[in-house]
C-alpha cells in the first residue's frame, strides 16, 4: 500500500519530513481539514493536510489535537506553511514527537491539491497493480483445480501465492494440507470452532489467522483454514477467496459431477456480471469443457416464477444447453448467445413463468443485459408472459418509470458513443442551444461545418434523425439521465 516514504520521495512536491518515527505508514487516503477536532470525519489512514489544526489555544491543546489525530491511527499530518504561519508552531512539533506521530512540513509553493492528486495516483498505480497480481493468482488458482487431485494442488498453490500454511478442515480434522505446512492441528481446529459457520479473522503482530467456509464434504462442512506469519494484502484475501469457492467446487465433484457443473456454471455467470470474462470464460469451460467458447456478445434472460417452477426450468435449460445459469429464490438468470435464444425460448414457453430478454451486450458488459431483462421483465404479464427489450426500449421515454430504469436506458441508447465523448458534449450542446448551429459553434470552440459533420456522425452512429423532434426528446432524455 502506498505509504508516507513513498510521498517523501517525491521531489515535484518537496515535502519535509519534521519527525517520522514510522514512514512506512499506510495511507488510505488525503484530508484536508481545519477543524480543531476532525476525528469525527477519518476512519484511520489518512494523510492530514491542515494550515492551522483549528488554531489550538495553548501547547496542551496542541497536545490534545495531536492525542486525537493519534487516537484515529492517521498515518501523518502535514502542516502547510505561507504568509499565515512562516513555520510548523514549536508546540505541534513537540506534541507530535511526544505521541510518536509523523509530522511532515509542506512547502508554501505546494498546494495541498498536488498532493491529493499524487496520492490518488498511487493509490491507482497499486491498485492496478494488486489486481494483476489478483487476476495471475486467480488463473494458477483455476489451473489448480484443474488438476488430477484438485484440493491439495489449490491448498499448494494458494500457499505459495499467499506465502502461508493452508489446510482444509472440518471441525474435527484436517483433510488436506500441503506437505510444507507447518501448524499445529489443535490450533488450527480450535480456530474453525471459534469461528462457527462464518468466516473470520484473527490478526495479531506475530500472525494472522484467516478461517472461510468451504463447503461440504460427506455431509460435514469444511473450512479453508490460512495461516501467515505477516499482513496479508488486500488482494491476497481475494485471492484467498478465489480459493475458498474452488475448493468448494473440487469437493463437489467428489460427491456429484452435475453439482460441480452448476457451481462452474452459476460462477462463471456471476464472474461475468462482474465484469471479469476472462477468469469467467476459464471456469465456463471448467463446466462445459466438451463445448465451444462462448460467442463475444452474449444476453441475459430472466425467468420468475415460483421455486419449484424455477428448478424445473432450471434442470431442462442445464440438460438443454450449455450455458451459465443463477438460480435464486424467485429468478432464474440464463446467460445465452443471441444465435440460441429462439430454441431456448422455445423451451421455456411451455412454463407457467414469465419470461424476460436482456439486450445483447459484450461479454464485459454483460451486467447491463441484466439490468435490461429486469426492466423488461417487470412489462410481463400472463397474457404476456414473454418480453424482450428491445421490444420495451422501442416505446423510449415512456417505458422508463424511475431513475434506475432512466440511467439504464439512456446508457443503453448512447452506447454508440462511448469512446466518442466529443461528440456526446455537441450533442448537449445542440439540445442546449434548441438546434442552434452558430450557438453550439460558439459554445464548443469548433467551426460550424465541423459542428455539422460531427452531428451528422452522431445521428448515424444513433440511428436518429435530429430534425425529428421525437429524436432530440431522446437525446435530452438520455443526456439529462446521466447528468
Amino acid at each position: 500500500m502506498a505509504c508516507i516514504s513513498d510521498l517523501l520521495h517525491q521531489p515535484s512536491i518537496e515535502l519535509v519530513p519534521l519527525w517520522c518515527p514510522n514512514p512506512s505508514a499506510s495511507i488510505r487516503w488525503v484530508a484536508v481539514t481545519e477543524h480543531l477536532d476532525p476525528t469525527p470525519f477519518l476512519e484511520g489512514g489518512e494523510l492530514v493536510l491542515t494550515t492551522s489544526c483549528g488554531n489550538p489555544s495553548s501547547p496542551g491543546a496542541w497536545a490534545e489535537y495531536v492525542s486525537r489525530l493519534q487516537t484515529r491511527q492517521v498515518s501523518a499530518l502535514a502542516f502547510g506553511i505561507g504568509p499565515w504561519q512562516r513555520k510548523v508552531p514549536r508546540a505541534l512539533l513537540a506534541a507530535a514527537r511526544q505521541a510518536e506521530l509523523n509530522l511532515i512540513e509542506v512547502p508554501e509553493q505546494t498546494n495541498f491539491v498536488r498532493i491529493s492528486r499524487l496520492v490518488a495516483d498511487l493509490l491507482q498505480e497499486e491498485a492496478e497493480a494488486e489486481e494483476r497480481l489478483l487476476g495471475r493468482a486467480q488463473q494458477d488458482l483455476i489451473g489448480a483445480a484443474c488438476s488430477s487431485t484438485p484440493i491439495k494442488s489449490i491448498l499448494t498453490k494458494l500457499g505459495d501465492i499467499v506465502r502461508a500454511d493452508c489446510a482444509l478442515t472440518t471441525g474435527e480434522r484436517i483433510i488436506a494440507s500441503p506437505p510444507t505446512a507447518s501448524f499445529q492441528a489443535d490450533e488450527l481446529l480450535a480456530a474453525v470452532k471459534r469461528c462457527g459457520s462464518v468466516a473470520s479473522s484473527e490478526i495479531t503482530p506475530l500472525q494472522t489467522l484467516i478461517v472461510l467456509p468451504a463447503g461440504s464434504l460427506h455431509a460435514s462442512s469444511t473450512f479453508l483454514v490460512v495461516k501467515a506469519a505477516h499482513a496479508l494484502p488486500q488482494w491476497t484475501r481475494k485471492a484467498i477467496s478465489t480459493a475458498g469457492l474452488l475448493l468448494q467446487t473440487a469437493q463437489a465433484s467428489q460427491e456429484k459431477l452435475a453439482a460441480t457443473r452448476l457451481a462452474l456454471s452459476r460462477r462463471s455467470l456471476e464472474l461475468f456480471l462482474a465484469g471479469d470474462p476472462h477468469t469467467a470464460r476459464e471456469i465456463y469451460a471448467l463446466a462445459y469443457p466438451h463445448s465451444k467458447p462462448l460467442d463475444s456478445k452474449l444476453t441475459v434472460v430472466a425467468v420468475k416464477g415460483s421455486r419449484l417452477q424455477l428448478e424445473r426450468v432450471h434442470k431442462r435449460v442445464e440438460n438443454s444447453f450449455a450455458a451459465p445459469t443463477r438460480l435464486t429464490e424467485d429468478r432464474l438468470h440464463i446467460l445465452i448467445s443471441p444465435s440460441a435464444l429462439p430454441l431456448l425460448l422455445s423451451h421455456l414457453q411451455d412454463h407457467d413463468i414469465m419470461t424476460a430478454v436482456g439486450s445483447p451486450k459484450r461479454q464485459q458488459d454483460v451486467s447491463r443485459s441484466l439490468a435490461t431483462a429486469e426492466i423488461a421483465l417487470k412489462k410481463a404479464t400472463a397474457k404476456r408472459p414473454q418480453v424482450s427489450w428491445e421490444e420495451v426500449s422501442g416505446n423510449s421515454i415512456m417505458a422508463l418509470v424511475d431513475e434506475a430504469d432512466a440511467v439504464c436506458w439512456a446508457q443503453d441508447f448512447l452506447d454508440p458513443l462511448r469512446s466518442q465523448p466529443q461528440l456526446r458534449t455537441i450533442l448537449s450542446a445542440f439540445i442546449g442551444a434548441n438546434g442552434n448551429i452558430a450557438q453550439v459553434s460558439q459554445e464548443t470552440s469548433l467551426h460550424r461545418n465541423t459542428v455539422r459533420m460531427k452531428l451528422e456522425q452522431a445521428q448515424r452512429l444513433l440511428h436518429i434523425n435530429l430534425d425529428d423532434p421525437a429524436a432530440r426528446v431522446q437525446v435530452w432524455f438520455s443526456l439529462r439521465a446521466l447528468e
